[in-house]
C-alpha cells in the first residue's frame, strides 16, 4: 500500500537529515521540515508524531511533535514561453498557473519570470493579475535575449533574499535545454543554500 511506503520514504527522509545533527549534539532537539504529499501532489492530514520514524546512527530517535506549516509562503513561477510551444501547451500552461493562484493561502505571494522568450518579470506580490498577465506582455525579458529555464531560475533565486519556510519555485516547461550559463548541479547547490524548493 502507497502510506507505508510514505512514510518509509520520509523515515529515510528523517535518517539522512538527522545525521548532521547527531554530529552536533547528541540531546539537543531539532526541527526537521517534512514534506508528505500524494503521488496526486494532495498533503496528507490527520497524520501524528507517532506517524514517523526517526533514526541517528541505526538508533530509532523519538519524534515528539509535529506541527502542519499553514503560513504564507513565496512562491516563484518559471514559465517556458518558447515561441515554438504549441497552442494547447500555452493553454495546458495558463491553466496550471491559474490553479496555483486559485489554491494560495492567505498572504501568500507569487511572482513570475518567462524563459526562452518574451514576458514581463513581476517580483513577489498578493496581486493574481498581475501574475496572469504578465506572461501575454510583448517585448524582451530585462535579463538579456531569450534566458534558459535553468538560467531564469538562478536569477529568481536571487529574488528570494534571506529564507523563509514555504518559498519554492515552480517550473513549468517542455525542457531544460538551450541554458546559458546554468546547469543543473549549480541550480541544485543554489537551491540547497538558499532553503528553496523546487
Amino acid at each position: 500500500p502507497m502510506f507505508p511506503r510514505i512514510l518509509t520514504a520520509l523515515s529515510v527522509v528523517l535518517v539522512l537529515s538527522s545525521l548532521g545533527l547527531a554530529q552536533q549534539s547528541a540531546c539537543k532537539a531539532a526541527d526537521i521540515p517534512v514534506g508528505v504529499i500524494s503521488l496526486n501532489g494532495d498533503i496528507f492530514r490527520g497524520l501524528a508524531a507517532e506517524d514517523f520514524v526517526g533514526r541517528i546512527q541505526k538508533k530509532a530517535v523519538t519524534v515528539k511533535a509535529l506541527a502542519y506549516d499553514d503560513g504564507p509562503r513565496r512562491v516563484l513561477i518559471v514559465a517556458d514561453v518558447n515561441r515554438k510551444l504549441s497552442t494547447d501547451s500555452r493553454k495546458a500552461e495558463d491553466e496550471m498557473i491559474k490553479t496555483l493562484l486559485s489554491n494560495a493561502r492567505v498572504g501568500d505571494t507569487f511572482a513570475i519570470m518567462p524563459a526562452r522568450g518574451p514576458g514581463q518579470d513581476v517580483k513577489f506580490t498578493e496581486d493574481h493579475e498581475a501574475i496572469s498577465q504578465a506572461l501575454g506582455q510583448t517585448g524582451e525579458g530585462k535579463r538579456g535575449k531569450d534566458p534558459g529555464v535553468l538560467d531564469t531560475v538562478m536569477v529568481g533565486i536571487e529574488w528570494f533574499g534571506p529564507s523563509q519556510p514555504g518559498d519554492a519555485i515552480v517550473v513549468i516547461a517542455t525542457d531544460m535545454e538551450g541554458n546559458r550559463k546554468a546547469n543543473a548541479r549549480m541550480v541544485a547547490k543554489a537551491l540547497h543554500d538558499s532553503h528553496i524548493r523546487m
